[in-house]
């Protein structure tokens, strides 16, 4: 799923009125335009096609040419023969323009007309391009360039190179477009052309941001838009805003990249460009669905199919089916997207090739994801002309790393590792990253048996090359969601390392680079960007001698990594660390599961006895498989500190017990149980845990916040009572001042007792519901507490969105980041009694 670039718009020029418009339902069957000469009818067209009314401006063309044949005027045919191409080029019908722009080719030729020659030249190569076949286009820039600058004429000098920057561009060669673009505003300016300018400044931002210069970018889009503005170019204003969109969406503040969407979406539509419009709707419902606002982009999104429906505008309904799909892909809808995907793969109108490009990706990713390796890898194959001659760009590469890492998945290793070596040439050097670890951990995996030690140094620069695409969104939450592309990378090195027999440090030291650094970050404090580095390592990240060092003697640390194809796990005590080796993700998420269901039993007063043996014996089975090889390390422990990953965040570690030991077994529940999202968190929290404690004399004991008298809550406030008079210096707060932090006295402890509402697709937007306020996740985050613990008496307060590698995302992430030592938290819907 992706943002749509504006790139190259529509013809230039004001929209006639809305009345001009109108007039041509009359004229478009017309044959010939009555009372029209031959200058009035080209008039007229262009006109329409500025209004955006190609159909009509054809059809009055298409009624003009034959005049013009049967009178043998080769000039006045040659005019109409170039716009009825160049107007189907400019509307994205490329197979549909081509015949019309050779014969308007032929024609400029005979007759020696330099000028519209290149006119010609350019619709041309960009028809041509956009149908798959680059290498054709290439000469015919070459030969506009060569034209113009014989002819002396800069204008069409400088167009040239806009056509020469664009085919290197698609060829995936942004530098060189990017050179290109600057020598043609340095000619347009020369010329005070700034129309020109301003729609070459703005290729010259895709180019930047192609390259990875996003501020270079960010600078040319600006200035694109601003002189765009001066002389009075809504369209290409519209196109660089829209890009700048694009820029926030990639920066992760799709917030920002709405309201930009928006902007461009009301230039657009005030133009009639309806179908332009209607992409910028697009690029609006792609954000809505990564701020998890599914509703509102399902709504946009059906909306946007009946206005493609409506203009039977088939490249527009493939684009809007395409997002679709991951719409519901991301509601859990698999086999509607994969229709959905189906239909626009098979769609046999003008669609570009990169929209099927990006279809057939989608739906050979889904195949693979559920293993039908075959079915994805022949989708792939059948679609291969559709990358052809398009080395280097990022849909080439997509669409050829995942069929390498096919042909590899199914034993076909001397087909696939040239094409992964080839994609991981071409994505590093151009700075693609997220497509270069892709790329790097299939190439890892064909060497895995053949050449081990070739298989770990790749995956070490898939870890790195993951390190500096997880750190280029600004937004934490989106490298939150970026982290989760490194589970396979980061297990799949450390399982090898250590069968490899590598330390037990420094497979644990370099795992932390991965486990839930993004919150990390956030505890670190305000910033976008993350934790800066010194001599390449992340700042903040603990070693294994540290963590042994803060540890108690009574106390075990277990540390776990999840991956598809195997888990990792550390033992760590304070004289001693080893490893225990796991199944694949899917294996333990399928039994951790089992049990949490158990114990999701209705509430009733006294539990069935037979529940209870069912749960204990579950939990006995559990505990046993996952936690047997700690049987003798936790028969000596007090306390047991779990790191978990994934699905175990979930689990309810307190009601497993473990078979074995020198006692002949442990239960849990007798041992004090600490969940913490990483080992460097735990350093991090235990220091500032020091830091409260010694700060803790002269102020209230407990700070308690309820959702006051207007709250369904009548326990809630028994609760609060409960706690005034067990404890000593009790301040209760209640809406509206409960909602507002900054009327919180400092407390040692922090009692929530409030209505929670998690929220999984945008987990930092959970709220406790404080009376008629909502103090969401996001805002408690940002917060600096010193209380020394925090209870969130609410329902499922240790709820959120769970991502492999960052853990739980949500309420108790977030004073944890805010800086509470330690919070505590239910997994579960809670009565109000309870």
């Amino acid at each position: 799923m992706g943002i749509r670039r504006l790139v190259r718009g529509r013809s230039t020029g004001r929209a006639v009125a809305v009345a001009a418009a109108g007039v041509a339902v009359c004229l478009a069957a017309a044959h010939p335009a009555p009372g029209l000469d031959r200058a009035g009818v080209l008039a007229l067209a262009d006109s329409l096609h500025a209004a955006a009314a190609l159909d009509s401006a054809q059809s009055l063309l298409a009624a003009a040419i034959p005049d013009a044949r049967a009178a043998a005027d080769s000039a006045h045919l040659q005019e109409l023969m170039v716009r009825r191409g160049a107007q189907l080029a400019a509307f994205g019908r490329y197979a549909a323009a081509e015949p019309e722009l050779r014969e308007a080719l032929a024609l400029c030729e005979a007759r020696r007309d330099t000028v519209a020659t290149c006119q010609v030249l350019r619709w041309l190569a960009l028809s041509i391009s956009n149908q798959g076949r680059l290498d054709e286009a290439e000469p015919l820039t070459r030969r506009q360039l060569a034209l113009a600058t014989a002819a002396g004429a800069t204008s069409l000098v400088a167009w040239a190179r806009v056509a020469q920057g664009w085919y290197a561009s698609e060829q995936g060669r942004p530098r060189r477009a990017a050179a290109e673009y600057r020598a043609a505003i340095d000619a347009f300016g020369e010329l005070g052309d700034g129309r020109g300018e301003a729609w070459t400044r703005n290729n010259l931002g895709i180019a930047l941001a192609q390259a990875g210069d996003l501020a270079g970018a960010q600078a040319a889009y600006e200035a694109a838009a601003a002189r765009a503005r001066d002389v009075g170019h809504a369209m290409v204003e519209a196109m660089a805003v829209n890009n700048l969109g694009t820029l926030a969406y990639s920066w992760g503040d799709p917030g920002r990249a709405e309201a930009a969407f928006r902007r461009a979406h009301d230039l657009l539509f005030d133009l009639g460009h309806t179908a332009e419009a209607t992409r910028t709707g697009l690029n609006v419902a792609t954000c809505l669905m990564a701020l998890g606002r599914l509703p509102e982009a399902a709504v946009q999104l059906d909306s946007l199919c009946r206005t493609a429906a409506a203009q039977s505008d088939a490249p527009l309904r493939a684009e809007t089916l395409i997002t679709l799909g991951h719409l519901r892909q991301q509601q859990g809808r698999t086999d509607e997207a994969r229709s959905l995907w189906r239909d626009v793969i098979g769609e046999p109108l003008d669609i570009d090739v990169n929209t099927r490009i990006v279809a057939t990706v989608a739906l050979a990713r889904a195949l693979a994801d559920e293993d039908r390796l075959v079915a994805g890898l022949a989708l792939l194959e059948q679609g291969r002309d559709l990358v052809r001659d398009r080395v280097g760009s990022v849909r080439w590469a997509g669409f050829e790393s995942l069929r390498g890492d096919l042909l590899v998945r199914l034993g076909r290793r001397e087909e696939g590792v040239p094409l992964l070596r080839r994609v991981v040439a071409e994505t590093s050097a151009e700075g693609e990253n997220t497509l270069r670890v892709e790329a790097l951990e299939a190439l890892a995996r064909a060497y895995r048996s053949l050449m081990p030690d070739s298989s770990r140094a790749i995956l070490v620069r898939a870890m790195d090359a993951w390190e500096r695409a997880r750190g280029v969104p600004r937004e934490p939450e989106w490298r939150e969601a970026r982290a989760e592309a490194g589970d396979r990378i980061h297990t799949d090195w450390a399982r090898q390392e250590i069968a490899a027999g590598a330390t037990v440090a420094h497979v644990f030291d370099r795992l932390q680079r991965y486990k839930a650094r993004t919150l990390l970050e956030r505890m670190h404090g305000p910033g976008e960007g993350p934790v800066a580095t010194r001599s390449g390592r992340p700042d903040g990240l603990v070693s294994l001698d540290s963590l042994r060092s803060i540890l108690d003697d009574r106390e075990v640390l277990l540390d776990t990594y999840l991956g598809p194809e195997g888990s990792v796990a550390f033992v760590v005590t304070r004289d001693r660390c080893r490893t225990i080796l796991w199944p694949g993700a899917a294996t333990i998420r399928r039994r951790a599961a089992f049990f949490r269901e158990l114990h999701l039993v209705p509430t009733v007063d006294v539990v069935p006895a037979a529940e209870t043996t069912a749960v204990a014996r579950a939990g006995r089975a559990l505990g046993t498989w996952l936690l047997g090889e700690l049987a003798s390390d936790l028969a000596g422990a007090d306390r047991l500190v779990v790191c978990p990953d994934g699905p175990l965040n979930l689990l309810p570690w307190s009601s497993l017990s473990v078979t074995g030991g020198t006692d002949g077994g442990i239960d849990l529940a007798t041992r004090e149980l600490v969940v913490v999202p990483s080992a460097s968190i735990l350093a991090r929290l235990r220091v500032r845990r020091t830091s409260a404690m010694a700060t803790a004399a002269h102020r209230p004991a407990v700070v308690a916040l309820t959702g006051g008298e207007g709250d369904r809550l009548p326990a809630a406030r028994d609760e609060v009572a409960w706690l005034a008079r067990a404890f000593g210096g009790v301040v209760t707060l209640a809406d509206p001042a409960a909602a507002d932090p900054a009327a919180w006295p400092a407390g040692d402890i922090l009692h929530v007792a409030a209505h929670a509402r998690p929220h999984d697709d945008a987990p930092w937007q959970s709220a406790i519901l404080l009376g008629r306020a909502r103090l969401t996740a996001a805002r408690v985050a940002a917060l600096d507490l010193d209380a020394r613990v925090a209870v969130l008496a609410g329902c499922e307060t240790a709820g959120g969105r769970v991502l492999t590698g960052e853990g739980i995302q949500g309420l108790s992430a977030a004073f944890l980041s805010s800086g509470v030592p330690v919070v505590v938290a239910t997994l579960w819907p809670v009565d109000d009694r309870t």
